[in-house]
């Protein structure tokens, strides 16, 4: 697919660094309506993370990344209030059901679960956020506790898909009132399509408009 028109201009920014001004462009996207919240998310934000350049030395292309997860994050965080006012567009503020969404221990990248949050809010759903590197026994005590309609699992390390098979079993195994869907995301299903299969998750998820497909299953 080729680059959103407005992408090169996101880049350049990003590529020095500038926290304020690559915020104040995300923004002003959204105000003029030249893209949607989902286009930045998926078009600008995910594809700067996944396709990042670096010619420099390691030590160098680590802090630069670094660097950018940082501005991409603060720009996810600004975008909370165009989030709500999407969710309330589609299908107004009461929700469907909990979405919670986790990362396997030792999975340290959190941007794309942190995205797919926004998404399920989008969709009607009460999402909640438990973030990177996140224990069985802590995402077992989140799932008592919430008592979600979805838990999905986001992994971006292909190393990281046994972690996220032993999830899906172990939440599949539990005794609780509420059944719940478990489903999955994130760059290493998106490269390894046939790892769907070997974790034993009821679906994978590619977009908004795949969690707004599973609304009408909860």
């Amino acid at each position: 697919m080729s680059p959103h028109p407005r992408y090169a201009e996101f880049i350049e920014l990003l590529e020095r660094e500038d926290r304020g001004r690559s915020i104040a462009f995300c923004q002003r996207l959204l105000a003029e309506g030249t893209v949607d919240l989902p286009t930045l998310y998926t078009e600008f934000l995910a594809t700067s993370l996944n396709r990042m350049e670096c010619d420099a030395d390691e030590a160098t292309c680590i802090w630069r990344e670094h660097v950018r997860s940082s501005i991409i994050r603060s720009i996810i965080e600004t975008c909370y209030p165009s989030v709500l006012k999407e969710r309330d567009a589609r299908f107004g503020p009461g929700p469907v059901g909990k979405a919670l969404v986790v990362c396997p221990v030792d999975e340290l990248h959190e941007l794309g679960a942190r995205m797919v949050t926004d998404f399920f809010t989008m969709a009607g759903f009460d999402s909640i956020f438990v973030g990177a590197n996140t224990p069985m026994g802590v995402i077992e005590s989140a799932v008592r506790a919430v008592k979600p309609a979805v838990v999905a699992i986001s992994v971006t390390n292909y190393y990281h898909l046994f972690a996220a098979e032993k999830i899906v079993s172990t939440l599949k195994a539990l005794d609780t009132v509420k059944r719940f869907k478990v489903v999955v995301g994130g760059r290493a299903f998106e490269e390894h399509p046939d790892a769907l299969r070997q974790v034993g998750a009821d679906a994978l998820l590619e977009g908004l408009d795949d969690i707004i497909a599973l609304r009408k299953g909860v």
